[in-house]
């Protein structure tokens, strides 16, 4: 492996890599541009090829750390073999080493993007699921659930983008009056969302309601929240996606959806909150858990780095 990682990591390795880029760019594109789903899973499959090979590339350069790490130990220089030995635990090939991290997390991703194409028809260019957005492996269990949604049910998103899409994909295919409901403080960002949507063939299908955030108040804590307006025509809700506002807006800044929600969801809603990896959103969940009124929530599952819930009536 350290021979086929040296030659990676040389400039014909990096040319190597860049030209395998495009061909899984070029295949995804013919394979949208055909419809042709076996072409996007080729496409997907040279993708994770190319991030095999960044992986190996990854490896030998941990294994490059780790003997300068131990070199380092041998000369002095400050360094004990305690603390060595921390630092090239944290590195080693372990199950909580950042080589095996970053396996399963390339397998969790991949694995999660061919399960949503088979589910989902794609027929044009998505938003990748990068950045903020929601992971492959969320996106995933949504759009399973829609499958189970009843007729004519209503899907919430607190925030939009990549998770619009596919959310609209799902609802579409299943041609059971599904619609859904994007809150979207940000206006440019609400027009990125409706543009990728166009290109979907999804207006009908998901609606992106600007919701500029206005001052709320809850058990006398104030929060920036969308304003109540944006919430109008809401019931029946079945599923609730919350992906925003961004923690940047103020402390625990998506506390305010489920109490603000709560009486506008039907029994049995499938809630999922995103980023419970965080602070802020793991002390927001559990608040949610603890609150009394109609209905109460119920823990679901861990889907990498969010958390689902399910709302039921007594």
């Amino acid at each position: 492996m350290r021979v086929i990682a040296g030659w990676l990591m040389s400039r014909s390795g990096f040319i190597a890599l860049g030209a395998a880029l495009l061909v899984a760019a070029g295949l995804a594109v013919v394979g949208l541009v055909m419809a042709q789903p076996s072409i996007l899973i080729l496409a997907v499959c040279a993708g994770a090829a190319v991030l095999v090979a960044t992986m190996m590339v990854l490896a030998a350069t941990l294994l490059s750390v780790r003997a300068q790490l131990g070199a380092l130990t041998r000369a002095g220089g400050g360094w004990t073999d305690a603390t060595v030995q921390r630092v090239m635990q944290h590195l080693g090939d372990g199950p909580t080493g950042i080589e095996e991290r970053v396996r399963r997390g390339v397998a969790r991703d991949v694995s999660a993007l061919l399960g949503l194409h088979q589910l989902v028809a794609v027929g044009a260019e998505v938003p990748p699921p990068s950045g903020w957005a929601a992971t492959p492996q969320t996106l995933l269990a949504m759009v399973d659930a829609v499958r189970g949604l009843p007729d004519g049910a209503v899907i919430v998103e607190c925030g939009s983008g990549t998770s619009s899409v596919w959310l609209g994909l799902a609802a579409a295919q299943q041609d059971r009056g599904i619609t859904v409901v994007a809150l979207e403080h940000e206006v440019a960002y609400a027009e990125q969302t409706r543009h990728a949507l166009r290109a979907n063939g999804l207006e009908a299908t998901v609606e992106v309601r600007v919701a500029p955030l206005s001052p709320t108040v809850i058990d006398d804590q104030p929060y920036s929240w969308f304003a109540p307006e944006a919430l109008d025509g809401l019931t029946g809700i079945a599923l609730l996606f919350v992906d925003g506002p961004p923690g940047s807006t103020g402390e625990q800044a998506r506390f305010p959806a489920f109490p603000l929600l709560r009486d506008r969801l039907s029994d049995g809603c499938l809630v999922i909150l995103d980023d419970t990896n965080r602070r802020d959103e793991r002390e927001t969940l559990s608040r949610w858990m603890a609150l009394d009124g109609r209905g109460r929530l119920r823990s679901g599952r861990e889907l990498d780095r969010a958390t689902s819930l399910i709302f039921e009536l007594p």
